[in-house]
């Protein structure tokens, strides 16, 4: 069937629509910073056809915050981590107070805090997906949702689920 193919657009931007006429929980976010929301799926590894693990480790999400980092140095920037896991699923982190957290062994990178949300509400998780000036996926369908209601900055990691042609490969 080739219809949501052809009308992509307009049924997502129907579905952005129709989500902003429901009830959401409150964003967290302060309105005066960059929001970066990073999803950071713990619980389940998950294979593809070639039983090669797809999840993408912490590593991988560190070098996306020094990337950021340097090309948006102009912007106050927040950034955020939802995840179904738990502190000891961060070990490059230090935990502080207040849900923050700096990277560890990264001097160019002590002054960013992190607002690590972990085991939060997935309908508050979803809204801070959808609400993110910028948000990074994991490889799940719940970012890929969070992904598709986002009108704004979506980085995608290429796999089994194919990007929207609006998202940033990474």
């Amino acid at each position: 069937d080739t219809y949501f193919y052809e009308n992509k657009k307009k049924i997502i931007d129907k579905l952005r629509k129709s989500y902003e006429l429901t009830e959401n929980p409150k964003l967290l976010f302060d309105s005066k910073k960059y929001n970066i929301v990073i999803h950071r799926r713990c619980t389940r590894v998950i294979y593809d056809n070639n039983k090669q693990k797809v999840w993408l480790s912490n590593n991988f999400y560190i070098e996306q915050i020094k990337k950021i980092v340097k090309e948006k140095s102009d912007k106050d920037i927040q950034f955020w981590i939802f995840s179904d896991g738990e502190k000891q699923n961060f070990p490059e982190f230090q935990f502080l107070e207040n849900n923050d957290a700096i990277i560890k062994n990264q001097n160019d990178l002590t002054d960013v805090k992190i607002k690590m949300m972990l085991k939060t509400n997935s309908l508050q998780t979803l809204h801070h997906f959808v609400k993110a000036d910028m948000f990074i996926m994991d490889k799940s369908s719940f970012s890929y949702i969070g992904g598709l209601l986002n009108s704004n900055k979506v980085l995608y990691s290429p796999y089994w689920d194919k990007g929207y042609e609006d998202w940033v490969n990474i």
